[in-house]
């Protein structure tokens, strides 16, 4: 349904980052939240640029990622975003 996106920022970013911050020092400090949404970031980035050269041929399989679903010209101006 097109939301790997969203899935790779909470989990590789914020999950992972803050969770392991969590883990090791039993608080939540806000450097860890700007370090997560830093590494969800760079991650849901690679994500995009990797599905948006992959449009052609997941639309001709039916695939509907995020990059399908907005079309060529919107995802660049998302992965610019």
């Amino acid at each position: 349904i097109g939301l790997g996106e969203v899935f790779v920022f909470v989990f590789f970013g914020l999950v992972a980052t803050v969770g392991t911050t969590y883990v090791v020092g039993e608080q939540l400090p806000a450097v860890s939240w700007l370090a997560g949404c830093a590494a969800g970031s760079l991650a849901c980035a690679l994500l995009v640029i990797n599905n948006l050269r992959d449009i052609p041929t997941d639309r001709a399989v039916g695939k509907r990622t995020l990059a399908v679903r907005l079309g060529d010209g919107r995802t660049r101006v998302f992965y610019v975003v």
